[in-house]
């Protein structure tokens, strides 16, 4: 059964999921070339990975999906040696950590209040 983008089915009375990919997806990722600053491109790639760890219920089919994701990153220009670095850092021993739901910030914001002067003009004159 397909569900957004995740598949799932039945075996052997487990459940067993994986990344739905429609086969009429594009990957409009944004090029290397692109304004996107490193940072950007960074999180980017190493959101994706994190979103294939939590969506793959088996080992080696998230590194299959891993090693596509390069293919693609390199069909956008993506330098191997820009990718490979940030990929390296999803491991698939990380994935209770990202599975886990943070809990909620309950610290009390810091309020800066500015007092709205109508002769700000004639103050500066």
């Amino acid at each position: 059964m397909d569900y957004l983008d995740v598949h799932i089915e039945l075996r052997y009375n487990c459940i067993y999921y994986r990344v739905h990919q429609k086969p009429l997806n594009t990957y409009q990722y944004p090029l290397y070339t692109s304004n996107l600053t490193p940072s950007g491109k960074d999180g980017f790639i190493s959101g994706e990975c994190i979103r294939y760890l939590r969506l793959y219920s088996e080992e080696l089919d998230f590194h299959m999906m891993k090693c596509k994701f390069a293919f693609r990153l390199r069909n956008h220009s993506y330098l191997p040696s820009f990718y490979r670095c940030i990929m390296d850092k999803v491991k698939w021993c990380d994935r209770a950590k990202h599975r886990t739901i943070n809990q909620p910030n309950t610290t009390i914001p810091l309020i800066f209040r500015l007092t709205y002067r109508n002769n700000f003009m004639a103050l500066t004159n």
